[in-house]
């Protein structure tokens, strides 16, 4: 409202300063005064409604809101079974741990555990066994499931 007022108030002045200049006879710079001011408010007029087409069309395509998602992820049981939990001891001291394999035995969705708790450790012999860091799980929402009685 106040960009059409203020192009309303400039396009009279620039058209009114040039008729209130006294009128001679025989000069046609009068003439011309006029019809420079005329062209002047039509441009003025142009570029205030091609500037209100412009911002319409480019706030149409810059907005483009994310579509809303209703899904939820699948929901799969996120309780460790008891019975695949151990501590192994380590030089920093004891750590609980969960056997992979044990794991992929008792679990439905054992693929599914994230893979930055994966770990592969030293046991007897050299020999080399995958476990599941029990402290990296249980941040990402695991948990050991309860004792059966």
């Amino acid at each position: 409202m106040t960009k059409k007022l203020t192009a309303t108030a400039l396009a009279l002045s620039i058209a009114l300063t040039s008729i209130t200049t006294p009128v001679q006879a025989g000069r046609n710079d009068d003439l011309n005064r006029f019809i420079a001011g005329a062209i002047t408010l039509f441009i003025l007029s142009k570029a205030v409604e091609n500037n209100k087409n412009s911002r319409r069309q480019t706030s149409r395509s810059t907005y483009n809101p994310a579509p809303k998602s209703h899904k939820r992820p699948p929901k799969y049981n996120k309780r460790l079974p008891r019975e695949c939990f151990f501590r192994m001891r380590t030089a920093n001291g004891p750590r609980g741990v969960y056997g992979k394999i044990c794991l992929e035995e008792t679990m439905r969705h054992a693929k599914r555990l994230p893979a930055v708790c994966e770990d592969t450790v030293r046991v007897r012999y050299g020999l080399r066994s995958e476990i599941y860091d029990s402290k990296c799980l249980s941040n990402r929402g695991y948990r050991v499931e309860a004792r059966r009685r």
